[in-house]
């Protein structure tokens, strides 16, 4: 295509028809002096026809930071007058919508309003199709009648809009990345199209050079268009015009793309000729990423242009991961996040503004819940899997005239029910939601070996997610009592729970960074025992270097369940059960990233009579003299903090399938009682 020639013979016929003119005044019987009267410069006619249209400008090149520079030194006139607000692309960071910081995965999430996971565009190069469709296929669709355009300088952005010349959506394509003077082209194409009134029009400018000389260049480019566009309002007073200019990627402080999620990298720009309440009026560039992603995105531009052009919206097939910025509300920030039992999804967003009325929340366009308008997170535990395996939901959220919608994948595991059996034999059971560790079933105590000894603290979140998350308990053992102790001892009432033929032990544990120091004589993370030899009688669940969990029993000669894997900073379920009829004794590790780890061993009778260890009870975060590790003068047995939930105490067997159970059901097990 030829751009400089889309309207042939326009000036020729011209020609003529002046001629024609002149002919026609009896010039002739005036003599060969005759001086012929020039005719008046017509007056253009005034329009009064009403319409909404927009003209799109992406500039590839400037970033942010230069465009300020060049904004307070005055040489990006071209944007005089617009209001200019720090933006954001590349997805977020991390997760679905990820995508390169660079122009071409940019281009595709402004015209179609979605990140790349979506429209399919990743890199530079490559003939990569958009498999998602346009902002010009979507007023295509609402307004058969009207008319697109775009014009670009780039041959590889050009092509992601063929397809929709073939079906009619982009009425004119300008490809003017064969011109010595692309831009020119550029301008003088889209200016043409502005002229004409087309509906839409998107110019895309690449500038080559220096960020200084880009933006002066790319400015001077935008002064054109907006003077092309005043002369169309002069002659079409009553059209409702927005102007978006914006950037497809930022640079690093060498005015380089890099494509990285840098924070640099992933700042742009949007300006309008409009007033955009969500889109924010503070200058300043975020520092970082989650401040940036409080504010406008890329991905905004679609829906703001289809709502300034009238189309309309149904939130049930809204599918654009950016809302349009003419709301009155900001919806920002959206995530999803596989829950713990990997069957739910914990969504959580961001709102700027003080909704007026309940929120509604869909998934693939069917509505899950109205929501109070305070509300800023929901869990999303009925999810549709009909099996295990990988699966994507969209989300939508609807908050007054604002909408908006972001992705989610999980993979899914069909959710195991807690077992129901888990409350027979439950002899103690803390679950460390209240100020101080209770037992549930008041029948044993769990205080610091010491007063002066850390108490324990709560913290704010435990394992669980969503609907079930409440305070785990914290253990410090830096914090020393009298004689060095540390830790918690439990005290049964009734007879230690040792006592019984059977009993299981189980509890969720975090380790806290302990895994990164040196272990070479073991932490105790739950004992009965002088730890000091692992032959003495009891037992001692320990923490060893590598992240090893061992769970050993001594007395009449020792046995060790050894090489249990643990994940530092991961919450795990740890579990030992004890059979001394069948002589059997059984360890259980569940791993979010180790997985599933079962040993066991077998004892002698003699063994057996040493259970009990000590015979004064369990310790937390010490052995069950409650001092070990002062006496290792923490040589290899370094002080630190553990993390504790649910620890229980059952006088039987538990399966092996009502420890699945509680690992994988994702809830606490005073879910069970009435």
């Amino acid at each position: 295509m030829n751009p400089t020639s889309r309207y042939p013979g326009v000036l020729g016929g011209g020609l003529l028809a002046a001629c024609l003119a002149l002919s026609g005044c009896g010039g002739g019987d005036d003599g060969p002096d005759a001086v012929a009267t020039p005719a008046p410069t017509p007056t253009p006619p005034i329009s009064d026809a009403a319409g909404r249209k927009a003209l799109v400008i992406d500039l590839d090149g400037p970033s942010y930071a230069a465009l300020q520079d060049a904004l307070a030194q005055g040489r990006a006139t071209g944007l005089d007058g617009l209001q200019i607000a720090p933006a954001w692309t590349g997805g977020r960071s991390g997760t679905l919508t990820e995508q390169p910081t660079t122009g071409r995965p940019s281009w595709a999430s402004l015209l179609t309003g979605q990140w790349s996971w979506r429209h399919g565009v990743n890199w530079e190069q490559g003939s990569a199709t958009l498999q998602a469709p346009t902002v010009f296929s979507a007023l295509r669709q609402a307004a058969t009648e009207s008319r697109s355009g775009a014009a670009s300088t780039q041959a590889l952005y050009v092509d992601l809009l063929r397809p929709d010349v073939d079906a009619g959506a982009l009425n004119t394509l300008a490809d003017c990345s064969a011109e010595a003077q692309a831009i020119d082209c550029v301008t003088r194409q889209a200016g043409d199209m502005v002229a004409q009134g087309y509906d839409l029009t998107v110019a895309q400018l690449s500038a080559p050079g220096a960020p200084a000389q880009a933006i002066a260049t790319l400015a001077t480019a935008v002064t054109r268009l907006r003077t092309q566009l005043d002369d169309r309002l002069a002659t079409h007073p009553k059209e409702s015009w927005l102007v978006l200019v914006t950037t497809g990627y930022g640079a690093d402080r060498y005015g380089s793309a890099t494509g990285t999620q840098a924070v640099d990298s992933k700042t742009t720009f949007i300006a309008s000729n409009a007033t955009l309440g969500a889109l924010g009026t503070d200058p300043a560039a975020p520092q970082t990423p989650d401040a940036l992603y409080a504010r406008a995105a890329i991905t905004d531009i679609a829906p703001t242009v289809l709502r300034h052009l009238a189309v309309p919206v149904d939130s049930s097939a809204y599918a654009f991961e950016g809302q349009a910025l003419q709301a009155s509300l900001a919806l920002r920030a959206a995530t999803a996040q596989a829950g713990a039992d990997k069957a739910s999804l914990a969504l959580s967003w961001q709102i700027e503004g003080t909704p007026a009325e309940a929120l509604r929340l869909l998934r693939d366009g069917q509505e899950i819940a109205v929501l109070p308008p305070e509300t800023r997170s929901y869990l999303d535990d009925a999810l549709p899997a009909a099996q295990d395996g990988r699966h994507a939901y969209r989300y939508t959220l609807v908050s007054g005239d604002a909408v908006m919608s972001w992705p989610a994948r999980i993979d899914f595991v069909t959710p195991m029910p807690l077992a129901t059996t888990l409350t027979n034999g439950l002899r103690s059971y803390y679950s460390f939601d209240g100020a101080t560790p209770v037992d549930a079933t008041g029948l044993s105590t769990l205080v610091p070996w010491d007063a002066s000894a850390d108490g324990g603290s709560a913290l704010p979140a435990d394992n669980f997610l969503g609907r079930w998350t409440s305070p785990a308990w914290r253990l410090d053992t830096t914090v020393v009592g009298a004689d060095g102790v540390a830790g918690y001892r439990l005290r049964q009432n009734a007879g230690d729970i040792t006592d019984n033929t059977q009993f299981t032990v189980g509890f969720w544990f975090r380790s806290n960074g302990l895994c990164a120091r040196s272990l070479s004589n073991g932490v105790p993370i739950f004992s009965n025992k002088n730890w000091h030899s692992g032959g003495n009688p009891g037992i001692t669940i320990g923490l060893w270097n590598g992240c090893e969990l061992r769970f050993n029993l001594g007395g009449s000669g020792r046995i060790d369940n050894s090489g249990h894997a643990l994940t530092d900073n991961q919450w795990a379920y740890l579990a030992l059960v004890v059979d001394r009829s069948a002589r059997t004794f059984t360890s259980y590790v569940f791993d979010p990233v180790k997985g599933q780890q079962i040993k066991s061993l077998a004892f002698s009778a003699a063994l057996g009579n040493f259970v009990p260890g000590l015979g004064t009870g369990f310790s937390l975060a010490e052995d069950g003299t409650g001092s070990y590790i002062t006496k290792e003068n923490n040589a290899g047995s370094p002080r630190g903090q553990m993390d504790f939930n649910e620890l229980a105490l059952w006088n039987r067997v538990l399966t092996e399938q009502e420890l699945v159970s509680i690992y994988r059901a994702g809830r606490p097990l005073h879910t069970l009682q009435p």
